[in-house]
């Protein structure tokens, strides 16, 4: 009796099961393969100029269909990450994953004054705390229901910024569980806003300078006790509604950091 037996796959193909990381499995699929291939971009697996197997042999050798490979491509075409050239294929560029924008509060400007410095960004900390804060009032603090989500952001390729999220756990729960693949480079104020149909958000923002903390020098590699900048952001929706408070670590640098009255339109 003959069987048929499936094709071997090859090894170079085979090893993307391996970025499918088992915490993105609630995400939609299209979302995780998204996620997957970035990981496999991030971690060399293709170079840049190198081409990318055809959307059918993605659909034969990993788990999805030809529709969520279609649009986890042109997700990642549309983010930079991957170019297509007709007749010839999907190529890797080497650009890196930044934070979908707009990121309001880290907006540096670029030598010529009018662009803005890409931000990449990954979570090195989510973790639920108890000690006490500027956060705690405004958002209601009862025990550890304050979920704490710790970034770093590197501003192009020039310098850190530490970032510090705090949103309590009992009104967003769902969001304080995402996995850490969606958390990396996502922007969470209009993951908030989309996943909970907020009215649109207004921030109040108040920037000081002083010493850093010497366990934020530690993160942002600087000398500890070095001079930077405190930026904390109220985010508030309808009267005195704060939904999240956050703080970003500045170190000295060369650039100017664009602030301005921001209102973020949401679901509603």
């Amino acid at each position: 009796m003959q069987v048929n037996k499936r094709p071997n796959r090859p090894p170079a193909i085979a090893s993307l099961m391996r970025y499918l990381a088992p915490e993105s499995e609630r995400l939609p699929k299209h979302a995780r393969l998204r996620h997957a291939l970035t990981a496999a971009l991030d971690d060399g697996h293709w170079q840049p100029g190198d081409r990318l197997p055809t959307e059918i042999e993605l659909t034969q050798l990993l788990p999805f269909s030809l529709g969520t490979v279609q649009k986890a491509i042109r997700a990642l075409v549309d983010e930079g990450r991957l170019r297509r050239v007709k007749g010839r294929g999907t190529f890797a560029t080497g650009a890196r994953s930044g934070i979908s924008q707009p990121f309001v509060h880290a907006r540096f400007l670029d030598d010529s004054g009018r662009a803005l410095l890409p931000v990449y960004s990954k979570v090195v900390s989510r973790s639920r705390i108890v000690q006490l804060g500027p956060w705690s009032e405004p958002l209601a603090q009862r025990g550890d229901n304050i979920v704490r989500i710790e970034r770093v952001l590197r501003i192009d390729r020039e310098f850190l910024v530490f970032s510090r999220f705090y949103i309590n756990s009992e009104r967003f729960e769902s969001f304080t569980k995402k996995p850490l693949a969606e958390l990396h480079s996502g922007n969470y104020k209009l993951m908030l806003a989309h996943e909970y149909r907020l009215p649109p958000i207004r921030f109040s923002q108040e920037l000081t300078l002083g010493k850093l903390p010497v366990e934020i020098c530690g993160q942002l590699r600087v000398r500890p006790g070095a001079i930077g900048m405190t930026l904390q952001v109220h985010a508030i929706c309808r009267a005195e509604d704060v939904i999240f408070f956050h703080q970003l670590f500045i170190p000295p640098n060369r650039r100017k950091l664009k602030l301005h009255d921001f209102v973020l339109p949401t679901g509603r």
